[in-house]
């Protein structure tokens, strides 16, 4: 029985088993390492990452039938159109009245394009007023 009280034991002498011993207190150590850094960065105020403010997918085109295509805004009627003749260029110039246009306004922005003196855009603005007014009581006749 003798043989059998004796067990079998790692020979601690044996290369392999010093590798691992080394390897776990390499890996000890390094562990320790690990938490002593952990502790050191909590304990700092780190400042905020920047992050990268694009988007992940660009935006899908949408299909909008034509109908839906129209514009929401109704278009405004043309009342008349001044035609006059530039002096420069001797070109024949066009300028719509829309309606909803404040006549001041437009009398004023023709002026200014056309080189027209005060004296002349006041004889327009009464002139344009004098055929709305036509046109307006005309309208109500109807």
């Amino acid at each position: 029985m003798e043989m059998y009280t004796k067990t079998a034991r790692l020979n601690m002498e044996h290369g392999f088993v010093k590798f691992v011993v080394r390897n776990q207190l390499d890996r000890d150590r390094y562990d320790q390492e690990m938490r002593e850094k952990m502790d050191q960065r909590s304990s700092q105020t780190v400042p905020a990452r920047r992050t990268r403010r694009v988007p992940r997918r660009p935006d899908r085109a949408v299909y909008t039938p034509p109908v839906a295509r129209k514009p929401t805004v109704p278009p405004r009627a043309v009342l008349f159109r001044l035609e006059y003749c530039d002096t420069s260029s001797g070109a024949v110039r066009h300028e719509s009245f829309l309606e909803g246009t404040d006549l001041a306004e437009f009398c004023a922005s023709f002026a200014k394009k056309a080189g027209l003196d005060e004296k002349r855009q006041r004889a327009l603005l009464e002139r344009l007023q004098k055929e709305v007014g036509q046109d307006e009581s005309s309208n109500t006749r109807q």
